[in-house]
Formats: C-alpha cells, structure tokens, sequence
C-alpha cells in the first residue's frame, strides 16, 4: 500500500481523477470489501 500511495503522492493532488480510476482498479482486483458487493 506504501507504493500506491507514494504513486498517487507523485501523480499530484490535481489529478484526482486519475487517482480515482487508480484506486477503482485496485479495488476490482482485490477481494470485494466494499458496499458495492452488498
């Protein structure tokens, strides 16, 4: 996790939806543990 967050880090603050597609692809490969998989 050290990794993701040093990249979203080095994206910059301003690329929130770059960040955001980052996070959505790590989310799909992970085991589900969000709302979504109600």
């Amino acid at each position: 996790m050290l990794l993701v967050a040093r990249t979203l880090a080095d994206l910059g603050e301003h690329d929130v939806i770059g960040s955001l597609h980052v996070a959505e692809a790590l989310q799909y490969r992970q085991p589900c543990q969000s709302w979504r998989c109600g």
